[in-house]
């Protein structure tokens, strides 16, 4: 008679499993069928001719030259502005030289397909150093040596305190133009050659004065790095990206060479400072334009990420987070797994409070022996 009981429970148990299953797919097939629905109505929103995104404006970047005159030479600072849909500008980058104009193209490419920023570059006749004539003679600098007047005097050449004047002059109007006050992080850009690298910043290495830390990371080579200012900022900054595995060195502040560089110029103004350098484009490959975009793109991500976390947007704002349509259809999936799994608990714990195992159960109730 136990048994004739045990069987009829299991007998009951499975069929209300079987229901619950058959429930359970009723539910993933209708949380398919709505993210299919509204997948389906986002295709009808392009294709209708009377709205959706056909309507939407293209946002092309602009591009303004800031003509300046150098002694007696013209040049341009120029800009090239990318906003993000809600209009902000959130990073600027500056490269100060021209002929390094792989980091130009990597920039163009992520504020193209990013948006939220710009970029500050120079053009003079596509070379490293600036060369312009003054009073009848010809002079030229290094355009990233010009920010300090200890700089000024190593790079001008000829020297000449006129002429050095004139190239202090130019260097406030380049951080007027790229907003050197108002940005809370100056971001340069930078192209180096094989001789160069987050190598020779380490112990024995030429500039291991200029480092206060040296990470060599396993992601690209060490000519792929992060050259960091040392603030609170800067060293935050160089943890995070360090513990990516991105190479990166933090500037010493108090022992660097003082040679009129930006970084020097902004750890004086105690202003966050990053390079991002990268090796030069040398072939058709693309190779080298790649990696400096991943490494801009790693650096802005953490940037707006900070920046929201620290100013969090309004209420309403472009910022708000909006939930994806399969969220729901995960979320189905996931309750209907849980619940299967709930079932084959209850059931087995119901068999056993029959004092029947599993499967004698299901054999006396298969066999219908009694």
């Amino acid at each position: 008679m136990a048994v004739v009981r045990a069987g009829a429970a299991v007998g009951a148990s499975s069929f209300f499993f079987d229901v619950m299953w058959w429930l359970c797919a009723f539910l993933l097939l209708a949380a398919a069928a709505v993210g299919g629905a509204a997948e389906a109505d986002g295709h009808t929103v392009w294709e209708d001719a009377g709205g959706g995104v056909c309507d939407q404006a293209v946002q092309v970047p602009t591009q303004v030259a800031h003509p300046y005159v150098l002694g007696d030479t013209k040049l341009n600072i120029t800009v090239y502005t990318q906003p993000g849909k809600d209009g902000a500008i959130r990073y600027r980058f500056l490269n100060l030289h021209e002929n390094e104009n792989t980091s130009v193209v990597a920039a163009k490419s992520l504020l193209y397909q990013k948006g939220g920023g710009s970029i500050v570059f120079l053009q003079h006749g596509g070379q490293r150093q600036v060369s312009f004539r003054y009073s009848g003679a010809s002079y030229s600098f290094d355009p990233n040596r010009m920010f300090t007047s200890e700089g000024v005097r190593m790079t001008l050449s000829p020297y000449d305190a006129a002429a050095a004047a004139l190239v202090s002059d130019f260097a406030v109007a380049v951080l007027d133009v790229y907003n050197f006050t108002g940005v809370s992080m100056v971001i340069a850009l930078h192209n180096n050659s094989p001789n160069y690298s987050a190598l020779d910043y380490l112990p024995g290495g030429a500039f291991e004065n200029d480092a206060e830390k040296v990470h060599i990371g396993r992601l690209f080579t060490p000519r792929d790095f992060f050259y960091i200012s040392d603030t609170y900022v800067g060293e935050t900054l160089y943890n995070c990206l360090t513990a990516q595995e991105f190479s990166a060195v933090l500037q010493a502040n108090d022992s660097v060479t003082n040679d009129g560089s930006l970084s020097v110029y902004a750890a004086l103004h105690d202003k966050p400072y990053v390079n991002v350098e990268a090796a030069a484009e040398g072939g058709a490959t693309g190779n080298a334009v790649i990696n400096q975009l991943v490494l801009l793109d790693h650096l802005t991500t953490l940037i707006v990420f900070g920046a929201q976390q620290s100013a969090p947007a309004a209420e309403g704002g472009s910022d708000e987070y909006v939930t994806p349509p399969l969220f729901l259809l995960a979320l189905a999936a996931g309750l209907g797994a849980a619940l299967l799994v709930a079932l084959q608990v209850v059931v087995l714990m119901f068999t056993r409070a029959m004092k029947l195992p599993t499967d004698e159960a299901s054999r006396y109730h298969s066999t219908g022996l009694q």
